[in-house]
């Protein structure tokens, strides 16, 4: 049965054989967390499903430990878009924004559907995959003792912020480096940025908060030179703090995660794997 689409106002309903019922609503972000570890059959599995150029990549990490989490992590995302797409895992192409954010390249969804955007990130033995009708980014850090936030203060705190962050307890300023790390990251992966073009061009309002939903205080206008090299100004929107939402990933108990998405989410479900 090919995919097949119903219109009921907000929501999209998408008919596939893989996997029975998929539902992908407007105003929805899908999260899979899973591990970074597979069974040797299973690996092999996700390696079949790589293109050339992902197996060039993955033969050049330095251990065997990371070359498998690198295959892991595309398997799982090939997986999964195969799976909204009704297509095998092995037939989705990924194309590259200017600064190597991936996107869908084919097949692309159906007419009608909206847009299927995706973001992934991974720390130690934990990944993180979402799916989304519109721009989102997620990040995961898993706490390491060797982390040394206090040596790379300097390239996350922007000028507005760090009054209200030298204000606060030691304790305290430690924890929120890693809140501050771990939200600017997801949004900057959201932009299609890199972390070199907008750490400290992206301003919260501190101390950031423990729980519920939140937006940026100050976006650089500058970044839009960084997103825009065709001049189009399409994404003017994109830099006024407003048309963020940034949320704190508390399912997921392996570090702290967090997800960054454009104001029209107003739901995030979140489904651990095996």
């Amino acid at each position: 049965m090919p995919i097949r689409l119903i219109e009921c106002g907000a929501v999209q309903i998408i008919s596939a054989t893989l996997r029975g019922l998929i539902v992908l609503r407007l105003d929805q972000v899908k999260i899979r967390s899973f591990s970074l570890t597979a069974a040797q059959q299973q690996l092999s599995m996700f390696s079949e499903w790589l293109s050339p150029e992902e197996r060039h990549r993955a033969e050049r990490f330095v251990t065997a430990e990371l070359r498998s989490r690198f295959v892991v992590c595309r398997g799982r995302l090939r997986q999964w878009l195969g799976e909204q797409l009704g297509c095998p895992p092995a037939e989705v192409q990924f194309g590259y924004e200017q600064l190597g954010k991936p996107y869908l390249r084919s097949p692309q969804p159906t007419k009608g559907m909206a847009a299927l955007h995706f973001n992934v990130s991974h720390s130690a033995d934990r990944g993180l995959i979402a799916l989304a009708p519109c721009a989102v980014g997620v990040d995961i850090e898993v706490v390491s003792r060797r982390m040394n936030l206090q040596a790379i203060a300097g390239q996350l705190i922007s000028p507005r912020e760090r009054p209200a962050w030298e204000s606060m307890p030691a304790p305290q300023r430690c924890d929120q480096l890693l809140r501050i790390w771990v939200c600017k990251e997801a949004l900057l992966k959201a932009m299609g940025l890199g972390i070199a073009e907008g750490l400290r061009k992206v301003s919260l309002e501190l101390p950031i908060p423990e729980t519920g939903v939140f937006v940026p205080e100050h976006v650089d206008p500058t970044l839009q030179l960084q997103l825009e090299e065709d001049g189009s100004c399409s994404r003017n929107a994109w830099m006024e703090p407003g048309a963020w939402r940034l949320r704190w990933l508390e399912e997921i108990g392996q570090g702290l995660a967090a997800m960054a998405s454009l104001r029209q989410v107003k739901e995030v479900l979140v489904e651990e794997l095996d």
